[in-house]
């Protein structure tokens, strides 16, 4: 029974983890990924911090403002929540030592998802089975989250290199 069961599991567990740790190869021959809309990869907090507003402060038990975070999230005053076609719920801009390192986009439908992933792929010239894409300054990865409730679409547009 033992042999059995480790059968199924190197039959079935073993290939499904080389699948996930699969990176297609970067595409040097497509648009780079350089940041999102009028944001670059590395552009200090402070050019944006009149129209950020951070949603994840963090607080002593004294109730002062812990200042050094290793990454800081923002939204946007008055974002446009359009991204192409897709009518988008949320979007977050990450900075990681005051210097924007990635932004994720939220949506609420499975066809807005379906939308954002078609600006992608239209955008960055190629289309992807694994919701991936990755060039010399950043990589998407883009995902429709079922298994919890409300459901999600998400894409993460990040920097490659670390700040």
């Amino acid at each position: 029974m033992k042999k059995f069961l480790f059968s199924l599991l190197f039959l079935f567990f073993i290939p499904s983890l080389a699948d996930c740790a699969y990176s297609p190869p970067i595409r040097y021959d497509k648009p780079d990924i350089v940041g999102f809309r009028d944001m670059r990869w590395g552009d200090p907090i402070s050019q944006f911090s009149s129209e950020m507003i951070q949603i994840n402060k963090r607080y002593t038990e004294d109730g002062e403002l812990i200042e050094k975070m290793r990454y800081k999230r923002y939204i946007k005053k008055n974002e446009n929540l359009r991204v192409g076609d897709a009518v988008v719920e949320r979007i977050e801009y990450v900075f990681s030592n005051d210097k924007l390192n990635s932004v994720k986009i939220y949506t609420n439908t499975y066809s807005n998802w379906l939308a954002l992933k078609e600006y992608i792929e239209i955008t960055y010239d190629e289309k992807s089975d694994r919701h991936w894409w990755e060039r010399e300054s950043g990589y998407i990865q883009t995902g429709y989250i079922r298994i919890r409730k409300p459901e999600y679409g998400l894409a993460i547009f990040a920097s490659s290199t670390f700040f």
